[in-house]
């Protein structure tokens, strides 16, 4: 009777051992810096996954709809029912309506050609893209790992189509004038002389008047 309880006493030690010995390890796992570090990196390698209160800071413009957020920061590879193509469609409508106006109320003396080849070098890929990048759009993105692995953040591509769709969901929410005041700021921000011929310089396109 005592061999055999002295069997069971030993096992159960041997068991309480066995763990405390993966407690320990656990509690190195967590505290580890290595482990730690690589782990934030995973997280921070983008901001988006909900955390896009800085982006809304950034736009001075806080969503009702969160879902409308969502949306436009969501590129197709991610592979959800929705993404941001549709938001991005009327996004470019309304930016283009928006540098229009701008330019037609800024440039009184200037003639249709001269205005539309303002406009044209301002709403394009590269225009939205330099947008993009001052709000620092590209860590806000939703993506497939394909895509971020890809470098998929910094492709002026999924910025400017996401710039856009952001500029289509504030319209749809807030209307024009927001879209607008946001829209503008950011332009000035990124081109403090805004004329044919400093844009020429910077997109490197030039013009004939």
């Amino acid at each position: 009777m005592n061999v055999v309880m002295s069997w069971h006493a030993m096992r159960q030690r041997e068991s309480r051992l066995h763990y405390s010995f993966l407690a320990c390890r656990t509690v190195t796992l967590h505290l580890s810096p290595t482990f730690t570090g690589h782990f934030a990196t995973k997280q921070n390698k983008g901001k988006a996954m909900n955390d896009y209160s800085q982006l809304e800071k950034r736009l001075n413009y806080t969503f009702t709809n969160k879902q409308l957020i969502i949306e436009a920061l969501t590129h197709k590879s991610n592979k959800k029912p929705y993404n941001n193509e549709r938001l991005e469609f009327l996004g470019d409508a309304v930016l283009d309506l928006i540098v229009g106006e701008y330019l037609f109320a800024k440039f009184p003396s200037s003639n249709e050609g001269i205005l539309s080849k303002i406009r044209a070098s301002l709403v394009n890929e590269s225009g939205f893209t330099l947008l993009a990048r001052e709000l620092d759009l590209g860590g806000y993105i939703y993506l497939s790992m394909a895509e971020e692995n890809n470098n998929g953040r910094d492709k002026p591509s999924l910025l400017s189509n996401a710039f856009e769709a952001i500029i289509g969901a504030v319209y749809l929410e807030a209307g024009l004038d927001t879209a607008k005041d946001i829209s503008i700021k950011l332009l000035e921000e990124c081109h403090p002389k805004i004329d044919l011929k400093s844009l020429s310089k910077d997109y490197k396109q030039p013009f004939k008047s």
